[in-house]
């Protein structure tokens, strides 16, 4: 095992022998000769913030089809100086990527040439995939009916301002949700039904602002039940007493709604927190995760095994490291985006196997700096070799890459597709504008409201009424109106299925845009980061994602089993 300093934080960190090991087991072979991976010159946090900023989830812009010059709806504003087209004229057999083929020079550095391709080469406008009906301001969506403004979702119906929903219905201000239907305002809840204000519940129905509660029904401000039915503030009532409890306490007025929201927050600073939310693991050291085995330093994981330094995974994940956002992969690396085998160094890959450095490719192998190639095999920026020469030049260009300190390393920041606050780092290492453009990041103040209509008549939100006041006339002109956002001022809209189901469930009307809504969401995970704490309770070491210096108690598995459940 060795320590190095982060060359962008000067944070220390440590490699390995494992970690050597999965290097030069991963390590390509090219013209006989062995190029070895080297170890990281920068730590995790630094890994994981350079590969989030290559990733736009939230952010559309309205601008045009540079094929057709129709109008459409992108993750690149107008003034980003790529080639946009529609996503489904990109599909098309239209183009070819391989009109835009360069020939390496060996005089300039790898990633300045890597990043003229980026240029010249056309990229979907946004990253709506098959299957998608009646579903508008989405990105990363599939397998969607009837959804709006979602980000990061598939197989889900019904669905508004949902993140990270999966095999939902019916759920609308949801992050993090998967299994679930008619669910209001959750963070992190599975299997529940007619769920609303609630976080980390599992197998949960007719849960009111409730925290980590499982298998349990009729329950309100609530929190570390276990198959529990007709609970208040964790005290127990009969089904009658809990029906006239319920209406004293459900005003559902704004104000109200606010004070209960602050109460839960109390609760959960003052429950019994587990020292990680893992499920059904094995020697694992990480959070979120579910049926994995010998993983490290991982987080919000399915199904995955033999894994280091992962943060979102789908599925069928094994022998990864230093990744984000992957699903059905196996031995890859330094990655945003990425399916199948040993593919090293990049962004969105689908199906490929053998491909180092490229973007946006499909079902492609043995590629090396492309982009956009779909079903091909020996390229070199996106030009066509047979595998002799592709072995051969391949090998001379990361020699010159050790040479030049890029060969092992991620795209360099400067070179991102998207401005540092459009891209989903902000989330997760918020920074301010200035601490943004003094590492000579990018930064976007463009804000463009992509569903209201011009000359759409505006509302401050304090001006909204409750429900109860809720007349016809209003609802017409709720509908046709944008609200003033109390905390950002952006306007935002209200649309019919959405203030169907206000009404039809007693949620008070939104105050808040909904980017402002999911910010306040998204503060509700923990970091994505372990640390050395002791359990509260028999003071064991454990590694947890609540620091030291947090005041919540955090109890060890072994001690909240036995006080819990």
């Amino acid at each position: 095992m060795k320590t190095k300093s982060c060359r962008e934080c000067w944070a220390k960190f440590e490699i390995t022998n494992k970690d050597l090991e999965f290097y030069d087991k991963i390590s390509p072979t090219f013209a006989w000769k062995k190029h070895r991976i080297p170890s990281p010159t920068i730590c995790l946090d630094c890994g994981i913030q350079r590969k989030m900023m290559w990733r736009n989830e939230r952010k559309l812009y309205k601008r045009k089809c540079d094929l057709t010059w129709k109008p459409i709806i992108s993750i690149y504003s107008e003034d980003k100086p790529y080639k946009i087209y529609d996503t489904d004229e990109w599909l098309k057999d239209g183009w070819d990527a391989m009109d835009y083929g360069q020939d390496f020079d060996f005089s300039k550095p790898f990633f300045e040439q890597l990043n003229n391709l980026r240029i010249q080469v056309p990229r979907l406008s946004n990253n709506v995939y098959p299957y998608i009906e009646n579903t508008l301001y989405c990105n990363l969506v599939w397998n969607m009916k009837w959804s709006y403004i979602c980000y990061n979702c598939w197989y889900c119906e019904d669905c508004l301002y949902g993140h990270e929903t999966f095999y939902s219905q019916n759920c609308i201000d949801c992050l993090h949700i998967k299994n679930s239907q008619v669910c209001y305002n959750c963070y992190n809840c599975n299997k529940c039904s007619h769920t609303f204000f609630s976080q980390s519940c599992q197998d949960c129905s007719f849960a009111y602002f409730s925290y980590n509660c499982v298998g349990s029904n009729n329950i309100f401000l609530c929190n570390n039940l276990k198959n529990r039915e007709y609970c208040i503030r964790n005290k127990q009532y009969t089904k009658k007493e809990y029906g006239q409890e319920i209406k004293k306490l459900l005003t559902w007025k704004y104000s109200d709604t606010q004070k209960l929201l602050k109460e839960l927050e109390q609760i959960k600073l003052h429950c019994i927190h587990r020292e990680n939310s893992n499920i059904n693991v094995e020697d694992c050291i990480g959070n979120d995760l579910n049926e994995c085995k010998n993983c490290e330093n991982t987080f919000i994981a399915y199904k995955t095994e033999d894994c280091k330094n992962i943060l979102s995974v789908d599925s069928d994940v094994s022998s990864c490291q230093d990744m984000i956002y992957l699903a059905e992969a196996e031995y890859c690396y330094n990655w945003i985006s990425v399916a199948w085998y040993k593919n090293l160094f990049g962004y969105m890959v689908v199906r490929g196997s053998y491909n180092f450095y490229c973007e946006l490719t499909s079902n492609c192998e043995n590629c090396f700096a492309c982009i956009g190639l779909k079903d091909k095999k020996y390229c070199i920026f996106n030009k066509q070799y047979s595998k002799e020469d592709y072995e051969k030049l391949v090998s001379q260009i990361i020699d010159h890459m050790v040479q030049t300190g890029e060969w092992g390393e991620f795209f360099p920041p400067e070179h991102s597709i998207f401005d540092y606050n459009e891209s989903v780092a902000i989330e997760y290492f918020p920074l301010e504008k200035w601490e943004v453009i003094n590492q000579w990041w990018k930064w976007t103040d463009k804000e463009y409201p992509i569903n209201i209509p011009e000359g759409m008549a505006r509302i401050e939100a304090k001006d909204l009424p409750e429900l109860e006041d809720l007349k016809d006339e209003m609802e017409k002109k709720i509908l046709t109106t944008a609200i003033i956002c109390e905390d950002s001022w952006k306007p935002f809209r209200i649309i019919k299925p959405e203030l169907e189901f206000y009404i039809k469930y007693n949620i008070p009307l939104p105050r808040k845009h909904h980017d402002i809504r999911h910010l306040e969401r998204s503060k509700l995970r923990n970091p994505i980061k372990l640390y050395d704490r002791k359990c509260d309770k028999c003071g064991i070491n454990m590694k947890t994602t609540y620091s030291s210096d947090r005041p919540e108690t955090v109890y060890c598995e072994s001690c909240y089993e036995k006080e819990i459940y």
